[in-house]
């Protein structure tokens, strides 16, 4: 499984939990379980899951909109 990529418009905080999908900010790893600050532009890519779990969990500040 791999998880999606996501170019975020507004700055924002977001945290990742739950199975490592190697989540990187603009090409750099992103840390699980932390409060991460993005800015208008930023590109998440998760990947394919790296050892045990079968689920991701993305929690953005303000919610998402699309």
């Amino acid at each position: 499984m791999t998880g999606p990529t996501l170019r975020f418009n507004a700055a924002t905080e977001i945290a990742i939990t739950g199975a490592n999908m190697q989540a990187e900010i603009n090409g750099l790893r992103a840390p699980r379980w932390k409060t991460i600050e993005v800015q208008a532009g930023d590109v998440l890519r998760m990947r394919s899951i790296e050892g045990a779990g079968a689920r991701a969990y993305l929690a953005v500040r303000g919610g998402l909109q699309v």
